[in-house]
């Protein structure tokens, strides 16, 4: 069994995440470089469980209050991985998405349902393949 971790940013805290601060160090230091790839839309990550796209935003809650999916600058979603020696994706980075919000408000009124059931069927995807490759 194989472990992921992944992580949600917006334009506003990727180059904190980014650089040689805080849990990217940590990263590094733990994953090493690692081949960073963004993810197409036939990696098996995403079609794990439910077939999905790298096209799709899952929206953070503050943001919707202000009328718009993202925070701060982070208008296009991207799915990006961080793949180890044999191609298997360590680090998984939902770049201008936020699927805790998903979680945390799929039962609010308020909160999309389509975006809610985008980032469980996301996050069940990150288990089992975690699990399995």
């Amino acid at each position: 069994m194989s472990g992921c971790y992944w992580s949600c940013w917006s334009c506003g805290s990727w180059p904190a995440r980014h650089g040689l601060t805080g849990s990217g160090r940590a990263r590094r230091t733990t994953h090493g470089q690692g081949s960073r790839l963004a993810l197409p839309d036939d990696h098996p990550l995403l079609h794990t469980v439910y077939d999905l796209s790298t096209h799709e935003q899952v929206p953070n809650w503050n943001a919707l209050q202000r009328g718009v999916p993202y925070r701060a600058d982070g208008v296009v979603p991207h799915w990006r991985a961080i793949l180890d020696d044999h191609g298997r994706a360590m680090v998984v980075i939902a770049f201008n998405n936020d699927l805790g919000d998903s979680w945390q408000w799929a039962d609010d009124p308020g909160y999309p349902e389509e975006s809610a059931s985008l980032g469980i069927k996301m996050s069940v995807n990150f288990a089992i393949y975690a699990l399995t490759h």
